[in-house]
């Protein structure tokens, strides 16, 4: 036999190749078959198949199903339906293979050595082509609903094959590089954002009425992906045009509001899985973002936000909805809401009526009641427990606005204190409802009562202030530091010779770093405050006399050793009232300018230049003290800053009480909370 004749029976090996490939593809099928069961015997059953063949060709000629890759710019062409219906087809068959895939290891991958080896080979062999893969699905989302019968379909192929790729409890450098690239955050963007023309609403896929959607779910797995999720899509909201970002902020607020409009019976379950899912992704966007969180106050974040997840409480109640994980999804829900307003924000005043506006007292006090309920012992030590909600809005209760949403929502009716099996429960529902019952006599029955805001000192003791009304138009704030304001433009001139030049050039420092911190006071909020202590003082207060007698006698000092100040009187005393550090606004009493010189205004010449204005306003008191109280309120302005507000006060003995002590002059200043202001645990004071 001839060399040539040999070489001619050599076909004999390729048979038994294609014999081999034949055989393969044969229990490719039938594991694939197990895996589109969607049962964890069968994405086990596939995922061993893997392991067994070892089967790395498998994906590579998957992805051989998506070439030639489109081109966005120039789509497959319509003419020639036939052609361009079996590309989508194919691509759609890819897709459904890699997340049946990734579906199968990531399910099977716990505590397996050799299946987590063959996940990361995927993933290497993944990244190689993920470019045309995210190519391949932004054209399916804009072109696949021409060609195919569904809107849904292509939607659905796009959302679980990454969800399935992202979904893997491990972060290892495959799957972070996939989540740091550009295509990937544009692609997750344009399925988050796909409407559906059907309904005009987002796209929902919610298999499951006590789950939340699956899109929302991808949000999640995104975002749940140690840090590098939120980091890589808030770098990318920062970089892209303004109008893509809102249009993608607008998403996780129109989502919702969808979500909690379209809710009703068991769906109500899935509704508070979803305002968990998306309030934990905005926190992460906007927690460490002045742009961002602009952008989504743009919006009108807060109170969407709030009024959705108000309407899913509402519904809920009224469905008598008892499930424990709805409750504890919803007080979650709530909590990291109010906790990024008050706890995360330079500026909580500004928000915390919103949130109020919103429904949040009626969110905290239903989701507290079924906590009580249910007998949830130690919800109070709980961090996302209802009670803790209540316990970050109680500082900023006495606001004005707060007051108006409260009642305009009928708050003052839900925080009435029910029967209840824990004390705590009844007594912070009390509280908040105590403070919004004096709210009613500051700014209902004291509406009419004018206020002095004026700085300056020598501003004319006969002149009790202006109408609310005139506030804004009239009052004259420095243009330099915002820290004062004026009644008019002689006293703003008398005031800057006397102190405020030596005051403004440091004031405006602050000023400007409270700007670039978003925590600056507002005229309104320090307006609130003289109105409400003033209404307070009289409501509390003896006569000026009898203060006088009370004033502790161990804290009668006859000098102080320290440089400023020099001495007081020993009857020289200044009251003191707290809203940090207690639930129940406390009047601490009467003490000796001495002692409180020790105990806090210590801190005022590290703190800022209003030592010579407190010490002329102590000269005041001590040259006419039957007609001077010196004042001071201590009041929470965010986490890290408490706000005192010192008053000079008039006090008129004829006049009825009620009416006796009004406002002279006032400053404010801002202080990093020592640890003698740090507010104590309210719970050790509960009950008592």
């Amino acid at each position: 036999m001839s060399p040539n004749a040999r070489r001619t029976r050599a076909p004999a090996p390729s048979n038994t190749i294609n014999t081999q490939q034949h055989d393969l593809d044969v229990r490719r099928n039938l594991a694939l078959r197990r895996g589109v069961e969607g049962t964890d015997a069968g994405f086990r059953a596939f995922a061993a198949f893997l392991i067994e063949e070892k089967d790395f060709s498998f994906l590579e000629e998957t992805l051989r199903l998506l070439s030639p890759v489109p081109n966005l710019e120039s789509p497959l062409d319509p003419s020639d339906v036939r052609a361009t219906e079996k590309r989508i087809e194919n691509a759609l068959e890819a897709f459904r293979i890699i997340m049946i895939m990734f579906r199968s290891l990531s399910e099977a991958s716990t505590g397996a050595p050799e299946i987590r080896a063959l996940y990361d080979e995927y993933l290497r062999i993944l990244i190689d082509n993920w470019a045309d893969v995210m190519v391949w699905m932004r054209h399916l989302l804009f072109y696949g609903p021409r060609f195919t019968r569904s809107v849904h379909r292509s939607l659905w192929a796009c959302n679980e094959t990454l969800l399935a790729i992202l979904r893997d409890p491990e972060n290892n450098i495959f799957k972070m590089e996939l989540l740091s690239m550009t295509c990937t955050i544009d692609t997750v963007f344009l399925v988050l954002c796909q409407i559906n023309p059907e309904t005009g609403q987002y796209h929902v896929i919610q298999p499951v009425p006590t789950m939340d959607c699956s899109i929302i779910q991808l949000v999640r797995t995104y975002f749940t992906c140690e840090e590098g999720g939120w980091e890589a899509m808030q770098m990318r909201l920062l970089t892209v045009h303004p109008a893509t970002r809102q249009q993608v902020i607008s998403f996780f607020i129109v989502r919702m509001q969808e979500v909690a409009e379209n809710a009703q019976g068991e769906y109500l379950l899935g509704a508070a899985n979803s305002f968990t899912c998306l309030m934990d992704a905005v926190f992460g966007l906007i927690r460490d973002s002045k742009v961002l969180r602009n952008a989504f106050h743009k919006e009108g974040f807060i109170f969407k936000y709030t009024s959705a997840l108000s309407a899913i409480i509402r519904k809920a109640e009224a469905a008598g909805i008892d499930d424990d994980n709805f409750w504890v999804d919803v007080s979650t829900g709530a909590n990291v809401l109010v906790r990024l307003f008050t706890m995360q924000s330079g500026n909580p005043c500004a928000y915390v009526p919103k949130l109020i506006e919103g429904g949040i007292l009626t969110c905290a006090s239903m989701s507290l009641q079924h906590y009580d309920r249910r007998g949830v012992a130690d919800f109070l030590s709980l961090l996302d427990s209802p009670f803790q909600t209540l316990l970050y809005l109680h500082p900023f209760m006495y606001l004005s606005k707060c007051y108006a949403a409260a009642e305009r929502q009928g708050d003052m009716f839900t925080m009435l204190p029910r029967r209840s099996n824990n004390p705590n429960a009844q007594l912070i529902q009390r509280e908040i409802r105590s403070i919004f019952e004096h709210n009613r006599y500051t700014y209902g029955q004291r509406a009419s009562k004018k206020i002095n805001m004026c700085a300056n000192l020598k501003h004319p003791g006969f002149d009790e202030g202006h109408d609310l009304n005139g506030y804004f138009s009239a009052l004259r704030t420095c243009g330099g530091c915002h820290a004062v304001n004026y009644c008019s433009e002689a006293c703003q001139k008398q005031d800057w010779a006397g102190f405020h030049s030596q005051e403004c050039p440091t004031l405006a420092l602050d000023y400007q770093a409270a700007q670039s911190e978003m925590s600056w006071t507002s005229l309104r909020t320090r307006r609130d405050q003289l109105r409400w202590l003033e209404a307070h003082i009289n409501t509390t207060l003896p006569g000026l006399d009898e203060l006088t007698r009370t004033v502790p006698n161990e804290y009668r000092l006859k000098k102080t050793s320290v440089p400023w100040p020099q001495s007081f009187k020993a009857n020289s005393f200044i009251t003191v009232i707290d809203l940090v550090s207690t639930l129940t606004p406390l009047i601490k009493g009467t003490h000796s300018l001495n002692a409180y010189y020790h105990s806090t205004w210590r801190h005022v010449k590290e703190e800022g230049p209003w030592t010579p204005r407190i010490e002329q306003c102590i000269r005041d008191m001590e040259e006419r003290p039957n007609d001077i109280l010196l004042m001071e309120g201590i009041f929470r302005f965010n986490s890290r800053k408490t706000m005192y507000t010192f008053m000079k006060l008039r006090y008129h003995a004829l006049r009825p009480k009620g009416e006796r002590y009004t406002v002279m002059n006032s400053f404010y200043r801002l202080s990093a909370r020592k640890p003698t202001h740090e507010p104590v645990n309210p719970l050790n004071h509960l009950g008592t």
